[in-house]
């Protein structure tokens, strides 16, 4: 796999995988997915890997999806070729929120500037998030006529009130770092330029724990906590597909492309 999406190295028990697409603010693309699932298998396989460290690259831990790059799509293919790549990108992110929760060693995800859309939830599934002040993680799917996926109301409902949930969800509203550490969301906050040594502080310490016990410690959690989440992305993905193929959704990737507010007028609510 030639990884020129993401940095993806190995030391010491460590591996660290860091989205490096900075002009974008790691906006996530098919490729790029593809290639965090294959560094998240060679972690898997691989048994001298302790721990993982996830983290972007640049002023942002992920913008989500690449809407600028859908546009493009959108006005130079048909409608079929469109949804066919759309489908196919869907399962690879929901593929990679899989991966984390199944992966047999803990993964640390180090989270800094927006984490929007897919960003967030994938960031979200970690096992322990650091994030530093002034982090944001938005659900903005709502805003181009999407729903959220890689599990994103899965996980938020175990945190968040019905009220503030729909706010994150519905209204797209962001959830700053104070508020997700006092949810629970993530471990804690540090500033930024603090942030690759508190990641590797907490790495180390867990590198420390007996492996067997972590790897089934998170399986017990699986178990416990994430039974369903196979069940709610397979729905992510058959919602998301018809999302995109409503006129809502062009308009917001359009809207956004040219830099506007969108306007909404589509009447599909099935």
């Amino acid at each position: 796999m030639n990884f020129d999406q993401l940095i993806f190295t190995q030391a010491d028990g460590i591996a660290r995988i860091c989205l490096n697409a900075p002009e974008s603010f790691n906006a996530i693309t098919g490729d790029m997915v593809t290639q965090l699932n294959a560094a998240l298998d060679i972690c898997d396989s691989d048994p001298s890997v302790r721990v993982v460290i996830l983290s972007g690259a640049g002023k942002s831990f992920c913008a989500g999806g690449d809407l600028k790059n859908m546009n493009r799509i959108m006005e130079t293919s048909g409608q079929s070729a469109f949804a066919d790549g759309f489908r196919r990108d869907m399962k690879l992110v929901g593929d990679a929120a899989r991966r984390i929760r199944r992966l047999r060693v803990p993964v640390i995800a180090a989270v800094h500037g927006p984490a929007a859309g897919a960003g967030c939830n994938i960031a979200l599934q970690c096992d322990f998030k650091i994030a530093a002040q002034g982090t944001k993680f938005i659900e903005a799917f709502v805003n181009v006529g999407l729903i959220p996926d890689s599990g994103g109301a899965y996980i938020l409902s175990r945190y968040l009130p019905l009220s503030r949930l729909n706010e994150a969800l519905m209204l797209g509203k962001p959830i700053t770092a104070e508020e997700a550490l006092d949810a629970g969301l993530i471990n804690q906050i540090v500033p930024q330029e603090e942030m690759e040594a508190a990641a590797t502080e907490l790495a180390l310490k867990l590198k420390a724990m007996p492996a067997l016990s972590l790897a089934k410690i998170k399986q017990l959690i699986n178990l416990s906590l994430f039974t369903g989440l196979d069940t709610e992305l397979e729905a992510e993905e058959a919602f998301q597909n018809q999302c995109a193929l409503s006129s809502d959704f062009r308009e917001g990737v359009q809207a956004f492309a040219e830099k506007r507010k969108p306007n909404f007028i589509s009447e599909e609510q099935k």
